[in-house]
């Protein structure tokens, strides 16, 4: 081999070894081979040390991302804070209670009652007693249908004219029957209210107590008693229900009642139908069956 011009084969590539085999022949002309020699093998450990420090930091880059993405697609998603926890526990346990309670496919009820219903033409309003029996059909836990029957009983002031039939304070009463819809627009575990609108026919008799006297006689002495008859009525109540158990429940129910009733031709004021707005409240049991 030529003197100053051997070749190594480096599979590496450590580079400018052209360079440094030159420097290598160099410093042995020199006499300076040693030190050269060991700044040679320092450059390449330097070299060698950063290409490591490369791979390893790209390694290193490599795990965290694999291990950061299967961090995000395995981890499930938890609340951020205690608070939000704790709400969402409540708001299960609510919509649980909620779902005990409103989720029954019928309703029976029986209650008692008061109304303020007007007797007759130009009469004072007179308070009557009532009793309610019904059951409802829920389709869901917001829409249901009501078939209900009640009763209502009260004695009629007619006032001094009473003194020309004998009759001064005749007992009254009226039964109807109605059918309507409920919509419970508001569902709390413990209060749950439902806005009723229902119609049917009611039976008004006026002189059933009044010892063989009708209300053709009252009229034509001026009293002004309704006529005993049989016409429609419109009720619009909001039931309000204090849950006891997810069975059982309190109701009560303020109402408003339309009657349209009427005096006779034998009336000198003048006959015909005139519309009855009455007001009352009923108050009882809720039984809660036929579960979903």
């Amino acid at each position: 081999m030529e003197e100053g011009l051997f070749f190594c084969h480096r599979p590496d590539g450590f580079p400018g070894r052209m360079l440094v085999l030159k420097a290598h022949f160099f410093a042995r002309k020199t006499g300076l081979f040693v030190l050269l020699a060991a700044t040679t093998l320092t450059a390449a450990s330097v070299v060698k040390a950063e290409t490591g420090t490369e791979s390893a930091s790209a390694a290193s880059e490599a795990v965290y991302s694999s291990s950061q993405q299967t961090d995000q697609t395995q981890q499930p998603i938890v609340p951020r804070s205690v608070q939000e926890r704790i709400r969402l526990r409540k708001q299960q346990r609510l919509d649980q209670q909620i779902q005990e309670n409103y989720s029954h496919k019928y309703e029976a009820y029986v209650g008692i009652g008061y109304l303020r219903f007007r007797p007759g033409a130009n009469l004072e309003k007179n308070n009557e007693r009532e009793w309610v029996l019904d059951i409802t059909r829920w389709y869901s836990q917001k829409w249901g249908v009501t078939v209900e029957g009640r009763g209502m009983y009260g004695t009629a002031y007619t006032g001094p004219n009473g003194a020309y039939t004998g009759t001064f304070l005749p007992n009254i009463y009226q039964y109807t029957g109605l059918i309507g819809g409920n919509y419970r627009f508001y569902r709390r575990p413990r209060i749950g209210a439902v806005l009723r609108v229902a119609a049917g026919p009611i039976y008004g008799n006026f002189d059933g107590d009044a010892h063989g006297i009708t209300s053709a006689v009252f009229n034509a002495s001026g009293v002004g008693l309704y006529e005993t008859s049989t016409t429609f009525a419109l009720n619009v109540a909001v039931p309000v229900d204090i849950a006891v158990t997810p069975s059982v429940a309190v109701r009560i129910t303020p109402e408003y009642l339309l009657t349209p009733f009427k005096v006779t031709s034998s009336y000198p004021s003048g006959a015909g139908t005139q519309l009855q707005n009455n007001l009352g409240f009923n108050m009882g049991v809720v039984y809660r069956f036929g579960k979903r």
